[in-house]
């Protein structure tokens, strides 16, 4: 039988068993060598420290709804420089406020009449841009520059939603565009189960004369405007592909979705590539896509979540098996989980905000560069003493520890040692020499942005390509990876 007839499987173990308490550390560490782990808590959360592995700086102070929402309550642009987020004023005005990192200066956005429901900087190091949406569905899209050091913005584009239009809740995701692309630079609006995506091009050109000073109705724009209704309940996640030509769609109606792009400026529904249920059914409350923007390595891999982001599934999108489960359980059966979950461009780590029992995970990620295998071999946990409702990930790297002789860490999996993230460099380096990893990061609690610092020890653990085989589909076991139909 030739290798086009199998399909590359792990060889990890069938399941492992995680307990996590609170008066032992506050930081945890493992290997992880399983295609299903059980994370188990073993307490509630009572804990008044943080870990010492988290150097948090205060940056914006301000009280933020803890509310259970896929929505961003704060937008980062990709520099990592500015920030945005929505900021009450008076009984019936409210703000976009923009807080300039490195001069550690705030500017107001225009005055809107009702809450900001959610908002984005478009996915460019280069443009200044920002899309905001509010509880009622009209988005703003504006320009920000500075000139002689004063801050300055002018609006793109106001769009006023109609009476008929779809009820929220409303997410905003952004193409910004390729020069390599036939695709111009697009916005999708998710409007409760139903989809538009926005060919911002032909919009502004087709109004510009009126788009700076006056709000366009959305009724007037439709042809210019993709809608998408194959899912039959919210939708929870939008992800476009580099260049803009694929959707990935996820929805509390259980199914993940994948369509083509073809023309924007037709009246078409994209073209639908791959579909599935990724938890038997179960609603898809998240998912993530594991790209690395900086090697151009797009769709190879997909993180599903159900039951509030407490399980999480990867997947191969070459093979679509599941490659890997994550279960995360309560300290009873009456109490809650519900993650927030975050990937960075560089799709080094998972990092998963446990709101409710005050914990954030760190899950290291490995992905084989020619086979469809990814997983996650090391595994970290952190309490902290405020829940943490959003994260802004900048640099993720290795240095040389600081003090190898006071890490006051508990190490589980492994001695005291550390491994290079870089794997192609790993192999003929000296795993006795210490390092540690360094994540630096923006954290949003309810009454404060911080500068966060995370430093901690990596296990001296190396992927190992024997675990990556080669099996005729007819002998694969489902009790191991479910295929996805």
């Amino acid at each position: 039988m030739s290798d086009k007839d199998k399909t590359w499987k792990l060889k990890l173990n069938k399941s492992e068993n995680i307990v996590i308490n609170s008066n032992e550390h506050s930081e945890y560490f493992r290997e992880i060598s399983s295609h299903h782990v059980d994370v188990n808590l073993g307490f509630k959360a009572s804990h008044l420290e943080s870990s010492s592995c988290m150097n948090l700086t205060d940056m914006v102070r301000y009280s933020w709804p803890q509310v259970k929402s896929t929505e961003n309550l704060i937008a980062v642009h990709q520099s990592g420089k500015y920030i945005a987020y929505g900021i009450f004023i008076s009984n019936t005005i409210w703000s976009v406020r923009i807080h300039d990192v490195e001069s550690d200066s705030r500017h107001r956005v225009d005055d809107l009449y009702y809450p900001v429901a959610d908002l984005a900087f478009v996915s460019s190091y280069e443009e200044l841009m920002l899309a905001v949406i509010d509880v009622k569905g009209n988005v703003f899209i504006y320009n920000l520059y500075f000139l002689n050091g004063q801050f300055h913005y002018e609006r793109y584009l106001e769009v006023t939603a109609s009476e008929t239009s779809a009820p929220g809740p409303y997410k905003l995701v952004w193409y910004a565009g390729d020069k390599e692309s036939s695709i111009p630079r697009a916005l999708a609006v998710t409007r409760g189960k139903k989809i538009e995506i926005w060919n911002l091009e032909s919009i502004y050109s087709s109004h510009k004369k009126i788009a700076k000073t006056s709000a366009l109705p959305i009724s007037i724009l439709r042809e210019h405007i993709i809608e998408m209704n194959q899912h039959n309940d919210l939708v929870t996640r939008v992800c476009f592909s580099v260049d803009g030509a694929a959707v990935a769609t996820a929805s509390l109606d259980g199914s993940i979705m994948f369509f083509q792009i073809l023309d924007l400026d037709e009246p078409n529904v994209p073209k639908p590539l791959h579909s599935w249920e990724p938890h038997g059914g179960a609603p898809v409350t998240h998912m993530l896509l594991l790209d690395n923007y900086e090697d151009d390595v797009f769709w190879r891999f997909l993180v599903s979540f159900s039951n509030d982001n407490s399980v999480l599934k990867i997947w191969s999108c070459e093979s679509w098996l599941c490659l890997q489960t994550f279960s995360f359980h309560a300290p009873s059966p009456g109490d809650v989980i519900h993650m927030i979950p975050y990937v960075d461009r560089y799709s080094k780590y998972i990092y998963l905000s446990d709101c409710h029992n005050k914990v954030f995970y760190v899950l290291e990620l490995f992905s084989d560069p020619e086979r469809p295998i990814a997983y996650v071999f090391k595994f970290a946990a952190f309490l902290v003493i405020s829940p943490i409702l959003s994260i802004h990930v900048n640099s993720c790297d290795v240095v040389l520890r600081r003090n190898p002789g006071d890490t006051g860490l508990m190490l589980s999996g492994g001695d005291d040692n550390d491994i290079h993230t870089d794997f192609d460099d790993l192999r003929g380096r000296d795993l006795n020499i210490l390092h540690d990893n360094r994540i630096r990061l923006y954290i949003l609690s309810p009454k404060s942005l911080q500068n966060c610092e995370l430093l901690f020890p990596s296990l001296p653990i190396v992927p190992d390509s024997s675990r990556m085989i080669l099996v005729d589909d007819e002998e694969e076991e489902e009790e191991e990876v479910q295929k996805s139909t």
